[in-house]
Parts: C-alpha cells; sequence; structure tokens
C-alpha cells in the first residue's frame, strides 16, 4: 500500500502497475 501511495503522489498511471500488486 505505502508503494501505490508514493506513486500516486507521483504519477497516477505509474500507480496503476503497483496498484495490481498492492491488491
Amino acid at each position: 500500500m505505502a508503494n501505490t501511495k508514493l506513486f500516486k503522489n507521483g504519477n497516477s498511471q505509474a500507480v496503476r502497475i503497483p496498484s495490481e500488486l498492492a491488491y
């Protein structure tokens, strides 16, 4: 979840990749 938070702050598209791993 921490990774998604960091990515969300930086790039919305980037969060899409880690989002799958987090979920």
